[in-house]
């Protein structure tokens, strides 16, 4: 059985309360955002066998799959039909 995991990056350097930021804002995690993810990266470890990551081009989404990435042992793989808004 495959289990498909959707998740959001984590907070962004400029997020602030319920602002989204959309495609067009290109801007890396804050130092809480990195803290999620890799608290993330640690759950998707030891409850489950990634076997494959998939993230949008954005640097906040790509830093997220990169942490992931580093933790589960996958390569994440780029997709930019997957931006959150278009």
């Amino acid at each position: 059985m495959t289990e498909l995991i959707i998740a959001c990056h984590g907070q962004s350097q400029t997020r602030r309360g319920n602002t989204i930021l959309g495609w067009w804002t290109d801007v890396p995690l804050s130092q809480r955002g990195q803290r999620q993810a890799l608290l993330l990266a640690d759950g998707l470890r030891s409850e489950h066998d990634v076997s494959a990551l998939y993230t949008s081009p954005l640097r906040r989404a790509t830093e997220t799959a990169h942490i992931i990435a580093d933790l589960v042992k996958v390569v994440p793989r780029i997709d930019a039909d997957l931006r959150e808004l278009d």
